[in-house]
């Protein structure tokens, strides 16, 4: 009697928890941008939102710097969506170039970019679990 109380309540507490629709937990949470990465980013977001709405998990791998220096996606690299190659391992540390987004999190970058004043120099970061569920 005991063990199916136990079950009973434990399937009423899962069923209370978010869905993994509703919170993406292997997303980033903050993202650093360069001004060659915002543009790269509010360029192709309509090719973001066409790969997020494909996207079986709803969510999607972001490669800013797939873009060439004009933002354009359509660089050698592969484009937003590709994994770019990764730097010479005696090269200078650089930002994050890929990252991890879903829909909400895509929309809400997007607005914290067209938002932000000033220059991105050398770069500027996004805490979007911080911006993002403010509203």
């Amino acid at each position: 009697m005991r063990y199916s109380s136990l079950c009973a309540t434990a399937i009423l507490a899962l069923g209370s928890l978010p869905s993994a629709a509703e919170e993406c937990f292997i997303c980033d949470e903050v993202v650093e941008l360069t001004e060659g990465y915002a543009t790269c980013f509010t360029d192709n977001f309509d090719v973001l939102m066409e790969a997020l709405d494909a996207a079986p998990a709803g969510r999607q791998q972001v490669n800013l710097a797939g873009c060439d220096a004009n933002g354009d996606a359509a660089g050698q690299r592969g484009g937003l969506l590709e994994m770019g190659a990764l730097p010479p391992a005696n090269t200078e540390m650089r930002i994050k170039s890929v990252y991890i987004l879903d829909r909400p999190l895509a929309l809400c970058l997007r607005d914290l970019i067209a938002a932000h004043e000033g220059p991105f120099d050398p770069s500027v970061a996004f805490d979007l679990v911080e911006a993002c569920n403010a509203g």
